[in-house]
């Protein structure tokens, strides 16, 4: 039989996996969103202001990445 000491360590395990992704995933929808507004800058010609938001995200990436 399945001992109660491997399904609870099973079930901390996957508890954490799930907060692990929750974040992950929160980290890209606002990467994504500043990307679409980088993306708008460029097409109102701001291109000084997008070049700081590209700089900005692709930090922020690296970030998310390590």
């Amino acid at each position: 039989m399945i001992e109660e000491k491997f399904l609870k360590k099973l079930k901390d395990d996957y508890q954490g996996d799930v907060a692990n992704r929750r974040q992950i995933g929160a980290a890209a929808n606002d990467l994504l969103f500043k990307a679409k507004k980088t993306i708008f800058a460029i097409q109102r010609k701001e291109l000084k202001d997008a070049e700081k938001m590209l700089a900005d995200n692709r930090a922020r990436a690296n970030e998310i990445y390590e």
